[in-house]
């Protein structure tokens, strides 16, 4: 607000590998200067190929913000209980309540004003109501895609996460299969370092794969029996010796309840997830309701990196990092797999020129 009172702005730039970006505040004449980066940094087109605009409705704010809603009910529903004692958490409960309209109305008036544009070299967000944000990606510098779909919706969120590690996301937008599909099409024709590579993106599948979740399950099951040791300690510490069996036989069965509660999702979670070997791409699919869809395309990866603890020696089993151009964190996670220096070997050989590999 003060900066649209000023005429001023605050600029912010971000370069492959360059985390925390370089920020200069309070610039005069921000509409010339803005024009002036532009033509500079090569970006010149004026209109947009494509525009994107969310859209919010009822059925995609449930959906969305689903998580959201239902820990605000549960938090009224806990002030309920609470009237029993203090009948003034009736109004606490009322204001739980509340805030679900009123977050409502907030993202119907905050996506009603961003906007998702692609030029045909760069990728353009804007967001804000009061205070406006204009973030500006060339294509080369996009590391990576992810795409959430609300449950049962068309819609969902885009995330992209340009050369340094702060991520722009836009929510609510409609065809976000499609979205991501056309991102990772455009990103294909401007890779981050020159490459040979063929002309159009390749989806023709390569592998799918599916992480084995006995790995979690044996940590699990590891965490419970621990849980049950530290009850069964405090037991020896009874007084007498009914107290010793009463709080052992609760260590033993809150441990078997934390066991076989936890480890469906765990095998669920695990069924659920893909790993997709793509000739142009690598995608990993994830989510028992959300579903997730991260893409990194292979004229992007600059290293991958196989890795065994020793719960992996113990299953034979492993990991296998991907590591895109200027990145110090791994961008995609795949494992644990059976055979992870199979894997290692299909990326790497369709990754354009050579990787650093390390294991």
């Amino acid at each position: 607000l003060v900066d649209r009172l000023m005429g001023t702005a605050t600029f912010v730039f971000h370069s492959i590998g360059n985390n925390p970006p370089i920020a200069f505040e309070d610039i005069r004449k921000s509409r010339q200067r803005e024009e002036e980066i532009r033509r500079r940094l090569g970006l010149f087109e004026a209109k947009p190929e494509v525009e994107y605009r969310p859209k919010v409705t009822v059925l995609h704010f449930l959906s969305a913000r689903f998580s959201l809603i239902f820990f605000y009910l549960l938090l009224a529903a806990g002030a309920m209980i609470g009237t029993h004692w203090w009948e003034p958490a009736y109004f606490i409960a009322l204001f739980f309540v509340a805030l679900i309209p009123v977050r409502f109305v907030r993202d119907k008036i905050f996506y009603s004003r961003c906007r998702l544009r692609l030029y045909s070299d760069h990728i353009q967000f804007q967001q804000g109501i009061i205070r406006r944000h204009f973030h500006y990606i060339p294509f080369e510098q996009a590391r990576s895609i992810r795409t959430l779909r609300y449950p049962g919706r068309r819609c969902g969120r885009l995330r992209v996460v340009p050369g340094s590690d702060r991520a722009v996301s836009l929510r609510y937008l409609e065809g976000i299969g499609a979205i991501h599909e056309k991102l990772d099409d455009l990103l294909h024709s401007f890779p981050m370092r020159p490459v040979r590579q063929p002309e159009e993106l390749d989806v023709v599948p390569v592998s799918r794969r599916h992480p084995l979740a006995r790995n979690q399950l044996l940590m699990l099951l590891f965490v419970a029996l621990f849980g049950a040791a530290g009850l069964y300690g405090v037991a020896i510490t009874g007084v007498t010796a009914d107290y010793f069996a009463i709080e052992a036989h609760w260590g033993l069965l809150g441990a078997a309840i934390f066991f076989f509660f936890f480890a469906p999702q765990i095998y669920l979670r695990a069924r659920r997830t893909t790993i997709l070997v793509e000739e142009g791409r690598v995608r990993v699919i994830r989510g028992l309701i959300y579903r997730t869809n991260h893409s990194v395309l292979v004229n992007r990866i600059d290293q991958l990196v196989t890795q065994r603890g020793p719960l992996n020696t113990l299953l034979n089993n492993g990991q296998v990092h991907v590591l895109t151009v200027g990145s110090t964190l791994p961008e995609l996670y795949l494992g644990p797999v059976a055979d992870e220096r199979e894997l290692y070997r299909e990326i790497e050989a369709r990754v354009p020129g050579k990787t650093r590999a390390s294991g």
